[in-house]
């Protein structure tokens, strides 16, 4: 069986978890790749916080987590909203 080797860590992405002692802080190198799902709007990433043990995706803590249509449908929405 062949090793896959160490996941790829990921500077720019902080942890969501205000529990976790590095909540918010990009660089330390506690987050790392878990996969990817796809939507049909396209692929979105999954990360594991290394600290905490969080699980979470690339639209948590946005206002697309856990939407239920395409993002353009979303953002024709607000831009309607605005007028």
């Amino acid at each position: 069986m062949a090793r896959r080797g160490p996941k790829p860590k990921f500077v720019d992405v902080p942890c969501p978890n205000e529990d976790c002692t590095l909540y918010g802080v990009t660089d330390e190198g506690n987050v790392i790749g878990n996969g990817t799902y796809m939507t049909k709007s396209g692929k979105v990433h999954k990360y594991i916080c290394r600290n905490c043990g969080r699980v979470f995706c690339g639209r948590t803590n946005t206002a697309f987590y856990d939407l239920r249509t395409e993002d353009g449908g979303f953002q024709e929405l607000q831009s309607t909203a605005k007028r």
